[in-house]
């Protein structure tokens, strides 16, 4: 992004919980309902915040929800680093690996025995 997201100059975050991953106000956000972030509750991974949602609840105002659960799984796209050209060179090392590994062996005795005392 070119610009990240603040409410009152401060930045919101994602927070991960039992019931997935969700953008929220920051620590120190005082909220519409007067509620402020950090000090009046916590969002820790054990808080179920679908219910703080819920009209009444401390992320809600106005029954408008003022955080947002993600819907897609963070890291489900593509690093820049690893472009088509990366896994061409990746692959064809593996196979250069692959085709050598029939000629790799051991020096170990053909018939070896173990004797247990």
């Amino acid at each position: 992004m070119r610009r990240n997201p603040t409410i009152h100059g401060i930045f919101y975050e994602l927070v991960r919980t039992r019931e997935g991953v969700y953008i929220v106000p920051g620590r120190g956000v005082t909220l519409p309902n007067g509620l402020v972030v950090g000090k009046d509750f916590e969002i820790t991974f054990a808080t179920e915040v679908n219910t703080m949602l819920q009209p009444g609840g401390q992320l809600s105002y106005k029954n408008e929800p003022l955080a947002k659960m993600l819907q897609f799984k963070i890291g489900d796209w593509d690093s820049p680093m690893f472009q088509h050209s990366t896994y061409d060179k990746v692959r064809k090392a593996l196979q250069e690996f692959n085709d050598a590994l029939p000629f790799a062996h051991a020096d170990v005795p053909a018939k070896a025995s173990v004797t247990l005392t």
